[in-house]
């Protein structure tokens, strides 16, 4: 049923997109006329279309493993420092996750992301190991926000030279209050003394997670940036990584079995990338 309102708002709909409108047949309620029917088909498209919601970018390679395992007092004070604003760094908000190498400072990042989607648009990942993941991370962040610029692959340019590098942190740095925040994990950059902070994304919308063996690697954010230890994993958690790839029921496991998982565990110094890797090998 077309009460009087409705017919006047899709009048106005048609005639701003030039469709011709009989706004007396519109209000008239027992008309279905042809032309009813014309009118109604072509208002269903465009409201259709006006009310599909916009791509939302993520551009993340990877994936958490299936047997990772939530660190909560890592995570709750990684959430924590990430509503800690600083006005005049280059980024308001910026956390880097430094500890040693195996700890799962990627994964942590990496489940983040995947969890607080959403609240994100777009969520980028760079991989920073070598000048070489770092062209090849942006070359994919471009292509998923819709960047084409060509590359000049005969000869490399320097990072603050290459077009589709600075395309890409234009992108984000444009971005004003009217815009959705955006969030880029800056991953392995270990090694912050080879120019990886010319590419660090800047802009008053952003949010900015680095994963780092460096314990200085908050340096790459100027002017402030949090930062949180992620260590060795408890001897529980552990326990329950290598349970995870024995059984889908770990109460079902034997004692001895449970009690030679915390034997495991000890001797790989509670990392849980070895814990994970081992419990892989054992599990097959």
């Amino acid at each position: 049923c077309v009460t009087e309102n409705s017919a006047t708002y899709e009048g106005k709909i048609l005639s701003k997109v030039g469709l011709p409108v009989d706004h007396y047949g519109l209000n008239k309620f027992e008309s279905r006329t042809e032309c009813y029917s014309s009118i109604l088909l072509r208002l269903v498209k465009i409201v259709t279309f006006l009310v599909q919601p916009a791509k939302q970018h993520f551009a993340v390679p990877v994936e958490t493993v299936e047997t990772f395992t939530q660190r909560d007092q890592v995570w709750e004070e990684l959430e924590e420092k990430l509503q800690i604003r600083h006005e005049r760094a280059s980024v308001p908000y910026a956390v880097t996750l430094y500890g040693l190498g195996g700890t799962g400072k990627s994964q942590l990042a990496l489940s983040y992301a995947e969890r607080e989607a959403d609240q994100y648009d777009p969520v980028l990942w760079i991989d920073a190991t070598s000048e070489e993941t770092v062209r090849s991370s942006f070359a994919l962040c471009a292509a998923e926000i819709g960047l084409t610029e060509e590359q000049d692959k005969q000869q490399r340019a320097a990072f603050v030279d290459d077009k589709l590098i600075q395309s890409v942190l234009r992108w984000p740095r444009d971005r004003t209050e009217a815009h959705n925040e955006w969030l880029v994990i800056v991953d392995n950059a270990d090694d912050i003394t080879w120019g990886i902070k010319k590419i660090m994304p800047k802009g008053i919308r952003g949010r900015v997670i680095i994963t780092s063996r460096d314990s200085q690697s908050q340096k790459l954010v100027d002017r402030g940036c949090e930062r949180v230890r992620v260590d060795v994993i408890s001897p529980q958690e552990a326990r329950i990584v290598l349970l995870r790839h024995l059984s889908d029921d770990i109460d079902l496991l034997p004692k001895s079995v449970q009690e030679g998982c915390d034997e495991v565990a000890k001797k790989l110094g509670y990392l849980p990338l070895a814990i994970d890797l081992a419990g892989a090998y054992i599990g097959q």
